[in-house]
């Protein structure tokens, strides 16, 4: 019940470290999100992974939900 694979909303680490993982997917029309957020985190050094976490933690932060 606390694995990852079998069920990813109330999942332990092994190791008792805590970790969220989520896995975002673009298709369609909406593949251009995709490239142009890419384009950004390429043009400021950053790995794409960490600007998309970047970018939701300054969101968060603005909503005042922290």
């Amino acid at each position: 019940m606390e694995c990852y694979w079998g069920n990813p909303q109330n999942y332990n680490h092994i190791a008792l470290k805590e970790i969220r993982r989520l896995d975002i997917q673009w298709s369609g029309d909406k593949v251009s999100y995709y490239d142009a957020i890419k384009i950004i985190a390429n043009k400021n050094g950053i790995e794409l992974p960490d600007f998309v976490k970047k970018v939701l933690a300054d969101r968060t932060k603005n909503t005042g939900t922290t």
